[in-house]
């Protein structure tokens, strides 16, 4: 096969499933299981930071392979399928924690529910129980997927360059605040 055969069969093939990414979200999460249950490995927070850009690669395939395929991105679609996924198992769970600890962490499943409990957390505005603390990456997770979507949605419509220079200016942004986030924690 010539090198440009190569090429454009590779280039053309969707990103589809990858089961190699389900073992290296599943490493992700066991780091982080570890981390909580042990304290061990250091740096426990990798694993989410792996499992947040493999999950948003994963979720950006889909809704780039449905533009393609569909000629559009549905959003009501799209955010359908995330309660579908979702909702279920965390209304099972926040169920469970009320009955443990008899409705005293009402505040934190209703900042589970409607996935700010990062924000709850992080500002100290009401306690977040322990039971609920780790529903701050779901919260996040889903903030994102909240803006993520909508800008992939312009950014597939716009024009190349456009969405070069969009990219480019979020890229920048986002390694300003980082640095910003990081000296604020040094200091």
């Amino acid at each position: 096969m010539r090198a440009d055969a190569a090429f454009h069969s590779t280039r053309d093939r969707r990103l589809g499933y990858r089961p190699a990414l389900d073992g290296l979200r599943a490493v992700a999460i066991g780091a982080v299981v570890l981390y909580h249950s042990t304290g061990q490995p250091g740096g426990g927070g990798l694993g989410v930071d792996i499992f947040f850009v493999l999950s948003g690669f994963l979720i950006t395939t889909l809704l780039v392979e449905e533009h393609d395929r569909a000629g559009g991105v549905s959003l009501r679609a799209f955010y359908r399928r995330r309660a579908y996924r979702l909702l279920p198992a965390l209304i099972v769970m926040l169920g469970v924690v009320l009955v443990i600890t008899k409705g005293a962490a009402l505040v934190g499943a209703i900042a589970g529910i409607a996935y700010f409990s990062n924000i709850l957390l992080a500002s100290n505005i009401g306690a977040m129980p322990s039971e609920l603390r780790h529903l701050w990456s779901l919260a996040q997770e889903e903030q994102f997927y909240l803006v993520w979507p909508v800008a992939l949605f312009f950014v597939l419509r716009a024009h190349r360059t456009l969405t070069i220079v969009l990219l480019v200016a979020a890229i920048v942004f986002t390694q300003v605040r980082v640095l910003e986030l990081a000296s604020a924690g040094a200091s």
